[in-house]
């Protein structure tokens, strides 16, 4: 592992082997895991990956604290300006595509994982405030699923 460029925004480290501390919540993306974790026992919320550019600069944008990156050399090419644009101190593991796949364990042809703080769930009273339609899912462990959802209470939402 070479030591992080000096900048002033996020701190690039890049990763040659697997003993990274940081890396950790990469290795382990179970969503029941990630949910769990906490930062200095606040109890706040836990963790989430997102997943591919679109996704991670979402979340680059959201309300949400990144908590670090793992990015390969080509895929910072093309997110330069967003990965500089992080928070000073934010850890950006840059890995080559095949030392990515092999923390991460799955082929990682998106190039990016980016790790997010859930923070403080809102009340259900906040969110179903403004909603037309409610759709409550609880322990979903296929995404797919979510789509047929949608698809089915998108009449409801559109009236």
């Amino acid at each position: 592992m070479q030591q992080p460029q000096a900048t002033n925004g996020p701190n690039v480290t890049r990763i040659e082997g697997l003993d990274e501390p940081g890396l950790e919540p990469y290795r382990n993306q179970k969503d029941a895991w990630l949910r769990v974790q906490t930062d200095g026992g606040t109890g706040l919320g836990g963790l989430f990956l997102a997943e591919g550019e679109l996704v991670a600069r979402e979340l680059f944008a959201s309300k949400f604290t990144v908590r670090s990156v793992l990015i390969t050399p080509t895929r910072l090419l093309g997110m330069q300006d967003a990965i500089e644009a992080l928070p000073a101190g934010t850890p950006v593991y840059l890995a080559e595509r095949s030392v990515a796949e092999s923390i991460v364990g799955f082929d990682m042809h998106r190039g990016i994982l980016a790790l997010g703080e859930r923070g403080e769930a809102p009340s259900l009273e906040a969110v179903a405030a403004d909603a037309k339609c409610l759709l409550v899912l609880e322990g979903l462990s296929n995404h797919d699923n979510i789509g047929s959802l949608y698809r089915t209470t998108s009449p409801a939402i559109a009236s």
